[in-house]
Order: structure tokens, then sequence, then C-alpha cells
């Protein structure tokens, strides 16, 4: 729900509704194409499967509380910050209008150093928190050049690496 708060914020209603209608219909044609419709669902209320207590329920419920204000503070950091940055930049950028190739220049080195920051702290984030796995372990449904082995022995893929940086595309 905070993303769609914040897409519709800088989209307009009518694209986020068709986008949001189009994603829907997409997710029900392919879990109906493979025959699994709970496999492919993003929420599972689970009504009635659980044997759980009133009392457990209710415990849990403080918990939901705390996820919830922690989301809502995290959300309100991140809009003050992206606020506070795009100030900032814009303040910043607008003292060189005047001469366009020092403008571009500027943009161009801003895009190279924020790509190569990402790249770096995704790569170096896959080395030290990724799991090793063996790949045998892995389900029959897994293509298995999509896998892969950042920094494990051979015959193991790390699962971050394989996450962050595996190929999107289907080959079948």
């Amino acid at each position: 729900l905070y993303s769609m708060e914040e897409a519709s914020s800088f989209f307009s209603h009518d694209m986020l509704w068709k986008t949001l209608t189009s994603t829907v219909l997409a997710t029900l044609c392919i879990a109906i194409y493979y025959g699994n419709l709970k496999r492919y669902s993003m929420l599972s209320l689970e009504i009635g499967e659980t044997e759980e207590s009133l009392l457990t329920q209710f415990t849990e419920a403080p918990l939901y509380i705390i996820m919830g204000a922690l989301g809502g503070i995290f959300g309100a950091l991140f809009n003050n910050t992206y606020a506070f940055m795009t100030k900032s930049r814009r303040n910043f950028y607008k003292t060189f209008e005047g001469n366009k190739k020092t403008f571009v220049a500027l943009k161009l080195t801003e895009s190279a150093l924020l790509s190569i920051l990402t790249s770096t702290i995704m790569l170096t984030f896959t080395w030290k928190v990724g799991v090793c796995r063996v790949s045998d372990e892995m389900d029959e449904e897994f293509d298995p050049s999509f896998l892969r082995r950042y920094n494990c022995e051979p015959g193991q893929i790390n699962e971050l690496g394989t996450l962050l940086f595996g190929s999107r595309s289907e080959e079948r």
C-alpha cells in the first residue's frame, strides 16, 4: 500500500489504476496458465486454515502496530530526504544554467558516480551477506543459466547474487 501511495503522488490516477489492473490480470493469467493460483498470490490470508487460538492472534497485534508505525516513520524519513535532496540538487544546478557544457558534464558525472556507488554496494552486499547453497537443492523450475556463483565454491550458488544479478529473461 505504501508503494501505491508513493506512486500515486507522481503518476496520474488513471495511469496508476491501469497499471495496477494490468499487473493483477497478468499475474492471474500466469497463475491460471500454470494451474496454481495459490503459488502466484502476494497475499494469502489463510482464513480457516490455521489452528491458532484467539489469544495468539491478539498477541500478534502489537507487532503489526509497531511494524506499521515503523513503516510510516521510515516512509516519512524517505520522503523528507528525497524532497531535501531534490531541492538541494535544483539549487546546485541553477548556478550552472548559463554554462551548458559544465551543466551537462556535472549531470553525467552525477549519473556515473551514482551508478558506480550502487554497483559497488550491491556487489559488496552480495559477497558479504549472500548465502551459498548447493545448486542441486534448487527447484526443477529454475533454469541453470539463471543461477549465479558469486564467491561460492564450485557446485554452489549465491542466492542473493542470483536475485540481484541473475538474468531476467527466460530462454525456453
